[in-house]
């Protein structure tokens, strides 16, 4: 297997076409954003996002990932990020005509009416309970129960959080500020470093473990409260109840301690307080708090550099084994649940090959301005990227520098890529 064709280079071509000459179990993970369905027009042949009908859409994405699961190793993982899309009424996009990028990725090029009043004939003729005005498609979640009956494993929806998200004039709804990351995995057994992403504890966490649960006792009003927690007086209570918050518990706790409640339910131990401190530290969730970002190019949609840290630190190994692809595994001090003693790594797994050991591989199929490129670089990873359209390739070949080779799979050779030019005073560099 010919890894160096494929490995640190931009192949330029249908992602389909590319995926499918690509060799069998050749990279340890991938990480992507496709186009969203019926955003905008890149004016490209063979560019995926403006199917007539959202199910065309979906089919056409699970095709291209059933072959990427075949290039992906026995232990790999896929990151997927898309959003979701509105159906319009007449204007079947939900934007006016005068909305210039809805059509073109070329700010100076003439909005084409003719087309445009062709295509929302064809989709005024779609109309159905699915694809009526204002309805949100679920478009992402359609698609991750078709891969689902494809064989792919879902192991998490990570929430995309947006403290700034774009801006919205709509009247009769919620402004998005979200967009899911869905993990997937081909086996049930996969790489995951989880020391390399671990989170600091807050230290009232660990105060408040530091603390016995307390007992529970009926206050002035009649109303029973916990008390006992690192707090020097009683916990007043509002006499009309809590603030709620978005996650419904069960009834509460009939223990008045947690060794108590260790007696009776399975899974807790005396030694509960160690068991959640790790002290490497906490899991992190699986929300991802992390701002949209600007970009000094005509990229749209451009992946966030702190969106991509923790699935490739987590998914792509740092070492794979030079002739089988095997990743290298922590070998952690006391690992045998005994957490009286602090973690760490003292070294990592042996291959019984002996032919010595290299970063993992991450794919982009839809590289786009070569964000993922540009971490994978950064984390001293190896990385692929899939790209159709020449603008964004030049895009990411200054960004990830200028001895980048673009494979051009129309002419089927291998280009180094031009002397970085900075040729509008750009820093392209981030």
């Amino acid at each position: 297997m010919d890894k160096d064709k494929w490995i640190n280079k931009i192949h330029q071509g249908d992602v389909l076409d590319v995926l499918k000459q690509m060799p069998d179990n050749l990279v340890d993970m991938s990480i992507t954003s496709p186009p969203y369905f019926n955003l905008r027009d890149y004016n490209i042949d063979k560019q995926i996002g403006l199917e007539e009908h959202p199910q065309q859409f979906i089919d056409k994405l699970v095709e291209v990932f059933h072959e990427l699961k075949r290039v992906l190793k026995p232990t790999g993982s896929f990151f997927l990020n898309i959003g979701d899309t509105f159906w319009g009424g007449n204007l079947c996009y939900g934007m006016s005509p005068d909305y210039k990028s809805l059509s073109t990725s070329n700010k100076d090029q003439k909005f084409d009416t003719d087309r445009f009043n062709e295509v929302i004939k064809k989709r005024n003729k779609l109309r159905s309970n699915w694809l009526q005005p204002k309805q949100l498609l679920m478009v992402p979640y359609r698609l991750v129960a078709k891969m689902q009956d494809d064989g792919w494993i879902l192991r998490n929806i990570i929430i995309w959080k947006k403290d700034n998200p774009m801006p919205s004039s709509v009247k009769d709804r919620f402004n998005t500020s979200y967009e899911p990351v869905f993990f997937f995995v081909k086996n049930r057994k996969y790489f995951f470093d989880m020391d390399s992403i671990r989170e600091p504890y807050k230290t009232s966490s660990i105060q408040r473990y530091d603390y016995p649960l307390g007992h529970i006792r009926t206050n002035a009003v009649g109303l029973k409260e916990i008390t006992g927690y690192h707090c020097d007086k009683d916990v007043e209570l509002n006499p009309l109840g809590k603030i709620p918050n978005d996650f419904i518990k069960y009834d509460d706790s009939k223990f008045s301690s947690k060794e108590e409640e260790s007696k009776h339910r399975q899974g807790f131990s005396k030694d509960r307080n160690e068991f959640e401190h790790h002290p490497l530290g906490k899991t992190p969730t699986d929300i991802f708090p992390v701002n949209t970002t600007s970009f000094k190019g005509s990229h749209f949609a451009v992946f966030p550099h702190e969106l991509l840290m923790k699935p490739i630190k987590a998914c792509c190994p740092q070492q794979v084994c030079k002739k089988c692809g095997v990743p290298r595994e922590r070998i952690i001090q006391n690992s045998d649940f005994d957490y009286s003693v602090d973690k760490k790594t003292v070294g990592w797994t042996k291959c019984k090959c002996n032919e010595g050991f290299e970063p993992g591989i991450v794919l982009d199929p839809f590289m786009g301005s070569g964000t993922t490129g540009v971490v994978a670089k950064e984390l001293n990873r190896r990385w692929i990227g899939i790209e159709l359209n020449s603008e964004y390739i030049k895009m990411a070949k200054k960004r990830l520098g200028k001895h980048t080779v673009v494979h051009d799979f129309d002419g089927k050779t291998d280009q180094p890529s031009e002397e970085l030019v900075d040729e509008d005073g750009l820093d392209w560099s981030t």
